[in-house]
């Protein structure tokens, strides 16, 4: 369902200040050479620490950052071909609250997510509702988002997420900012989803975020996709 072959990425170094004149200091390598696969109904974390490279990863595979080199499919189309045909196949699940409308409330949100999926209007609707009650936000979907805790939002998030039955889930830091019975609702409902046949790929800091929820644990160690890890990932 997911496949990542020799996948790299390269950010440049910054230029001086003011953005004029030569860049200065080496680029950055966040990813080198990743290869992994990920099949239907199968759940893969990755762990990693901050600032290695996870979140690039994630978006590579959703369609919407460009890997520097290297290849990539999902559910058979090509990461390169942009974000638009990608996202009829997978839904990124992140911490990005500014891609919410927050003045507008969060079954608003969802139905406007269903109409760029190409659901009907009463489609949408019926399931914006059936999805906030599983997220426990029935009771807030007349709200606006801006009156939502993080917490809510990250359920939100997962909400928008499911609303176009997405056969690859890539879920970042999938329970960030939740309490504890909000992040057994939200694994609860990614496995319901990989039970269904959809492919998880999901990222932590801690190890322990992931442990007795994968089937494959790996971790990014060095900008690779690896199974052993440096005593250092480990600790992190």
């Amino acid at each position: 369902m997911i496949e990542l072959t020799d996948v790299r990425r390269e950010f440049p170094a910054e230029r001086r200040l003011g953005g004029i004149g030569r860049r200065t200091g080496p680029a950055l390598h966040a990813l080198s050479g990743v290869t992994r696969r990920v099949d239907e109904g199968e759940r893969v974390g990755i762990a990693g620490p901050n600032g290695s490279g996870k979140s690039s990863l994630l978006r590579i595979a959703a369609g919407l950052l460009a890997p520097t080199g290297g290849s990539g499919r999902v559910a058979g189309v090509d990461v390169g071909s942009g974000p638009r045909k990608v996202a009829r196949q997978v839904a990124l699940v992140s911490g990005e609250e500014r891609s919410f409308y927050w003045r507008v409330s969060g079954r608003h949100n969802l139905e406007f997510w269903g109409a760029l999926r190409g659901l009907a209007p009463a489609v949408a609707s019926e399931r914006s509702r059936e999805l906030l009650d599983r997220v426990g936000l029935a009771h807030a979907g007349e709200r606006r988002v801006q009156t939502y805790s993080s917490g809510m939002r990250q359920r939100l998030a997962m909400a928008r997420a499911l609303m176009g039955r997405p056969r690859a889930l890539l879920c970042d830091e999938l329970t960030r900012a939740l309490d504890e019975e909000g992040s057994e609702r939200l694994w609860s409902l990614v496995g319901e989803e990989v039970e269904g046949g959809a492919a998880l790929l999901v990222t932590a800091t801690r190890l322990d975020d992931l442990a007795g929820r994968c089937d494959r644990i790996l971790f990014l160690d060095g900008g690779r996709l690896v199974d052993e890890p440096s005593p250092e990932v480990v600790a992190a």
